[in-house]
């Protein structure tokens, strides 16, 4: 991304307090908005040369909440804690959602929509993967509710079928160890 065009299109002038326009001494991410005390402070939107842009408002020059583009063509709408994703709603580009809490920057807890129409709600390891209690609904309307290890269904947990039926075991790996 060319920043100094984007420096040049802003219409604001570099100011200490008020609208305007500032670009870091190292010329890898441009400001156009507020500005407090010479530092990116209220709304307004943060350009990266790696094509990375962020709308929203700032806090002392990090993202509190607004909407990011990553380079990739992801999207997140939501909060921002230290300058990390928080809360919100990140928007893959192959069409998948997720929906709730991330921690450093990582999915943490909430619901997770597939492209295909499959829905994951629980919590995640630090991996992103599937961990702990949650529960992973199928397009077809079948259902596990139990256990999650590194994005497998393992430990207790039942399934439920679309037939009527459903079945409550230990899960080890996706596969039933006591039928």
């Amino acid at each position: 991304m060319d920043l100094l065009a984007k420096y040049r299109e802003c219409p604001f002038r570099e100011v200490k307090n008020g609208l305007g326009k500032s670009i870091t001494p190292s010329r890898d991410k441009f400001y156009c908005g507020k500005i407090e005390n010479g530092v990116c402070n209220g709304y307004g939107t943060m350009y990266r040369v790696d094509g990375g842009a962020f709308f929203g408002k700032m806090l002392y020059g990090e993202p509190e909440n607004g909407t990011y583009r990553f380079p990739n063509g992801d999207f997140f709408d939501g909060t921002w804690v230290h300058g990390k994703i928080s809360r919100g709603t990140y928007r893959y580009k192959n069409g998948d959602v997720f929906e709730g809490s991330f921690e450093k920057g990582i999915r943490c807890s909430g619901k997770f929509y597939f492209s295909d129409g499959d829905v994951y709600e629980g919590t995640f390891d630090s991996d992103g993967k599937f961990s702990g209690k949650g529960t992973y609904t199928w397009k077809n309307g079948e259902k596990y509710d139990g256990n999650w290890y590194q994005g497998y269904r393992n430990g207790n947990g039942t399934m439920y079928y679309k037939n009527g039926t459903s079945k409550y075991c230990y899960w080890h790996k996706n596969k039933p160890t006591d039928w």
